[in-house]
């Protein structure tokens, strides 16, 4: 190119060059990275959802919102190993979450047709409400084409997101824990 020295073995120098500071940027915290996945933000509206039962009845999420209660959304898939783990700890605090105003929803997010939902349920102990989602609710929710489960949302009775659990760690189970007592 034009005004450039062409380089040759022996003619160079090498001389110092003072950096006064530089500083790398911080990584990116846990929330940052589940947040940049997500559609949904806390204090906005959670987006309405059309879900279906199990028995494949309609049941849009609205209809799970009761007055004076919250609602613990735990999204899972039947691929999952880690929402096997943590559903049967929120089939263990069912009870305790509702005496505290708090109801348990589980939302399936599993977009193939032959995902034996039922059978994964039973072979789980899960006895709380359950809602099929599939692709149309993973849309809604996520910002991308990555599926990331579990997550769990506490929704308040007018629907707006309070909260946002990823994963199942140490401190979402503490936090969990917290809800239920």
């Amino acid at each position: 190119p034009r005004g450039c020295t062409p380089l040759r073995r022996g003619t160079g120098s090498i001389r110092p060059i003072e950096v006064r500071s530089s500083r790398l940027a911080d990584p990116l915290t846990e929330e940052a990275i589940t947040a940049s996945r997500l559609r949904v933000r806390p204090g906005e509206a959670f987006p309405p959802l059309a879900l279906r039962s199990v028995e494949g009845q309609p049941r849009p999420l609205g209809e799970f919102l009761e007055p004076g209660r919250h609602l613990f959304v735990n999204v899972w898939a039947t691929w999952c190993a880690p929402c096997a783990k943590e559903m049967p700890e929120l089939e263990r605090l069912k009870a305790p979450l509702a005496a505290h105003g708090i109801d348990l929803l589980g939302l399936n997010v599993d977009t193939e047709e032959d995902a034996d939902v039922r059978a994964y349920l039973q072979r789980l102990g899960v006895s709380y409400d359950v809602a099929l989602g599939g692709s149309s609710a993973a849309e809604r929710i996520y910002s991308g084409d990555e599926v990331v489960v579990p997550i769990s949302f506490v929704i308040d009775e007018m629907g707006t997101l309070r909260e946002v659990l990823p994963g199942w760690s140490a401190k979402t189970q503490r936090r969990l824990a917290e809800l239920a007592t």
